[in-house]
């Protein structure tokens, strides 16, 4: 029989492969060899890395072109797709961001991040049971890490005024029940601002929030006494601190702002009723819900939304009475629902 014909290696080995197998003939000569193919092998996940630092550092069209480069490389990289996706979001090329996102859902039906941000531009695209119901815990801590420094100033130049609207109305409650000098819990504190009106009125002040960048600002915020304003700091979601919390621990809570990130308020609502003493007043804000039932995020913000109805509900069911509910001026060009609740006393 002749001999049989000597194979060529196939095409798809690469160059690396190649050099790999001529080490064996020629020794030690191609010991960089191996860190070569290292290098090659990991190539995506460092282009992805370096889009990473750029965009940290605000250099965003730098961060686009890496990331460009590692879905050459691997075109179906999910970290590097959603990266992109969230970079071409930001610069408002909307359907280039949903591109992205829908390679991501292909590959990952139930990523988080991705789910989250095509409910947030289209919530009709998702099926209702795979809609959102809070913003993913990794992503909000990552935004307010990043924001916490400039926050406030952030805060200042969109006319931020709940706050004061709050105070003006739930103050006198405060002074009516005889709950001065008693426990304040505000949960979703970020750097003090919903409790800074309030602090002198209580012996005791609890902040809750998942940040620790704005936990350092609410730390070194003193009132103009020089006392710090809060007795106490907690670093944790406030849904799992409540659920540690100690049965009625707390005479007002105040929960401003939060709720846009948190879409399902039915735990916050169940376990702040057992945690407030009975007379004690709980103050929460919520934005506008184009729907009159339930939540659900808003296209144009990005935010949870939630209806009127769902929050009297919520409350209802967990035992608080409404004191007071309506539209107040939350910054200088938006509208968001206030509301007031009181634990009924014990007859």
């Amino acid at each position: 029989m002749p001999a049989p014909a000597p194979q060529k290696p196939p095409q798809s080995k690469g160059l690396i492969i190649f050099l790999r197998e001529l080490r064996g003939m020629f020794g030690g000569v191609f010991e960089w060899v191996e860190d070569l193919q290292r290098k090659f092998e990991n190539l995506t996940e460092t282009s992805f890395q370096l889009a990473c630092k750029m965009a940290g550092e605000g250099r965003i069209n730098d961060a686009q072109l890496r990331l460009r480069v590692a879905l050459w490389l691997t075109p179906d990289h999910v970290p590097s797709l959603y990266n992109l996706g969230c970079i071409y979001h930001h610069k408002k090329l909307d359907d280039l961001a949903m591109q992205c996102f829908t390679k991501v859902l292909r590959k990952v039906p139930n990523h988080e991040n991705a789910l989250f941000m095509v409910c947030g531009m289209n919530p009709t695209l998702l099926k209702e049971q795979a809609r959102p119901k809070t913003m993913p815990y990794a992503m909000a801590v990552e935004y307010f890490e990043g924001v916490a420094r400039g926050y406030e100033y952030d805060q200042q130049l969109k006319g931020y005024q709940l706050p004061v609207m709050t105070h003006q109305l739930l103050n006198p409650l405060i002074e009516e029940s005889g709950l001065v000098r008693r426990d304040l819990l505000d949960l979703g504190c970020a750097t003090g601002l919903a409790t800074i009106s309030f602090q002198e009125q209580f012996a005791n002040v609890v902040g809750v929030d998942f940040s620790e960048g704005m936990l350092d600002q609410a730390y070194r915020k003193m009132d103009r006494r020089g006392v710090k304003l809060f007795n106490r700091l907690i670093n944790q979601d406030m849904r799992v601190m409540l659920q540690e919390a100690k049965d009625a621990s707390f005479d007002v809570a105040l929960c401003l702002q939060a709720f846009k990130y948190v879409g399902d308020a039915e735990l916050v609502f169940t376990e702040l009723a057992r945690v407030l003493r009975p007379g004690g007043l709980f103050a929460c804000s919520v934005d506008p819900y184009v729907q009159p039932q339930g939540f659900g995020l808003m296209a144009k913000s990005g935010y949870f939304g939630h209806s009127v109805n769902y929050v009297l509900a919520l409350a209802e069911q967990a035992g608080l009475e409404v004191v007071r509910t309506g539209e107040v001026l939350g910054y200088t060009n938006q509208h968001v629902q206030l509301c007031i609740f009181r634990k009924a006393k014990v007859s």
